[in-house]
């Protein structure tokens, strides 16, 4: 993998207190002890800046980027130039005028069953919004929404299974807990054949196509089939324009709606999953190709990466004769960082799952946060790149900001 060609990010956050616009105020970028290349940086800049788009231009090489509005009044831009560690970079910031013109190359398109995204027309994921049903001779207990499936790596292999054989309860990304108790009696939103609980879609919530990034944000509903409604879960889902390489993130917020504490027993799966492809499946006589392999960070596989910490997990392998696959990136800022992963031995599935170590409670009103990075590839994971990109999640770059007088 030749970084230079690629593109991907990081985020990194900075606060200004200062409330002055000023037309050529400055972004100082900081890049540490490590090189930076085309970061994703997250700012907040003062309240003067309302414009949906701005422009930064790097005051050495005269490159220039855009800034783009996100909730809250942050900005997101994209790191223009490369960074080399111990260096620092100026930017002038200046308003934009004519932003109808600015280029969008990520797609979101809201169907009657799924929300579809698009990268420069190539396909990226479909996140489910109608009740998906397993195969014929199945239960329907098995049925679901809320998930993202089909996944897609650039070169259009399929990286996801849903209603896989063996596991019919699995669906491409997921968020289920699984071990839980909730008004003294056992709920499991993962095993739906337990008939205990489930997960399904409630609505889309927001979407937002733009320069620098595209965003939704849909709600999901945990509910337990004996009380009702248990947990309200808001993805915002944000993809950024690189198109050699997908990447997207995923931050979930999971809130207790109701007046009982929910206890997320010690268990050894559960959280954030995702279920790979049916080509990996050795279960699956029709569709089986190979094995997948797994590394994470800490150099472990298949056979001794399973309820062991881990920062990223790569998953790949051969699809239909072509190398693809995924690494997915935990947050410091999650339960339990770097929090233990579900591997099973011989199923393509893992789940990064806080709960493998210790038990938590989500209280009645409180929300339990976290976030994940995907990164979609069509060739091995080079480990050199792929603990670049954590470096840049743990270590943020640094920016400030400066208004000038």
């Amino acid at each position: 993998m030749k970084i230079k060609n690629k593109l991907f990010g990081f985020l990194g956050f900075i606060f200004f207190t200062s409330a002055i616009f000023a037309q050529e105020s400055q972004i100082k970028i900081e890049a540490g002890a490590y090189s930076r290349k085309q970061s994703i940086i997250n700012i907040s800049l003062p309240s003067s800046y309302k414009q949906k788009y701005y422009q930064l231009k790097n005051i050495k090489t005269g490159k220039k980027t855009i800034i783009q509005q996100n909730e809250d009044s942050n900005y997101t831009f994209i790191l223009s130039d490369d960074l080399q560690a111990q260096t620092t970079a100026l930017f002038n910031i200046s308003p934009i005028k004519k932003e109808q013109k600015l280029k969008k190359s990520v797609s979101i398109l809201k169907g009657i069953e799924k929300v579809e995204v698009k990268i420069a027309n190539k396909k990226l994921f479909d996140y489910h919004i109608q009740t998906a049903y397993p195969p014929e001779g199945f239960p329907d207990y098995y049925a679901r929404s809320g998930f993202i499936h089909p996944l897609y790596s650039p070169n259009g292999s399929i990286l996801t299974d849903d209603f896989p054989k063996g596991h019919m309860h699995q669906h491409g990304i997921m968020m289920a807990l699984t071990h839980t108790t909730f008004k003294g009696e056992k709920h499991d939103f993962w095993n739906q054949h337990s008939k205990l609980a489930n997960v399904k879609h409630s609505e889309v919530l927001s979407i937002e196509e733009g320069h620098v990034f595209s965003t939704f944000k849909v709600k999901h509903q945990h509910y337990s089939l004996k009380h009702g409604a248990v947990l309200d879960e808001i993805w915002t889902i944000t993809v950024y324009p690189f198109q050699n390489y997908f990447l997207f993130d995923i931050t979930s917020k999971l809130q207790n709606i109701t007046t009982d504490t929910l206890f997320v027993n010690k268990y050894h799966y559960g959280g954030m999953a995702y279920r790979a492809s049916k080509h990996w499946n050795i279960d699956d006589s029709l569709h089986y190709q190979n094995k997948w392999q797994i590394k994470t960070n800490n150099g472990d596989g298949v056979a001794t990466a399973n309820a062991k910490a881990a920062k990223y997990v790569s998953a790949f392998g051969l699809l239909n004769g072509k190398t693809a696959g995924l690494t997915v990136f935990g947050f410091p800022q999650n339960l339990a960082y770097p929090q233990p992963i579900r591997l099973h031995p011989t199923m393509p599935y893992f789940s990064f799952s806080p709960m493998v170590n210790a038990a938590f409670t989500i209280k009645p009103g409180e929300i339990f946060t976290s976030k994940y990075r995907y990164l979609s590839h069509d060739d091995l994971p080079q480990e050199k790149y792929i603990e670049s990109l954590n470096i840049d999640i743990e270590l943020p770059i640094v920016v400030k900001f400066t208004a000038q007088e």
